[in-house]
């Protein structure tokens, strides 16, 4: 079984907006280039984890479940067992 889990960056989005930052603000905070982290907001690529904790730590996130869209479970024995 795999499980595919994805950031929810509306949320990012929002609290970016909401300090009043550009893209770019945030990527420097973080130390990252621009493209990098639009292509995160654009959901073209995900950060990795040091940069999912710097992201965390910036917004003052507590709990990496706060961000976590539904995960996606994929299970390639699936028709196996299907009813």
């Amino acid at each position: 079984m795999i499980i595919i889990i994805t950031i929810n960056f509306d949320i990012i989005k929002n609290l970016r907006e909401q300090y009043k930052w550009t893209q770019e603000d945030v990527a420097n905070r973080i130390g990252v280039n621009t493209r990098t982290y639009q292509n995160w907001e654009a959901r073209s690529t995900m950060p990795d984890a040091e940069k999912l904790m710097r992201l965390m730590n910036l917004f003052n996130i507590q709990n990496v479940q706060s961000l976590m869209t539904t995960p996606y479970i994929f299970d390639p024995e699936y028709e196996k067992y299907k009813t």
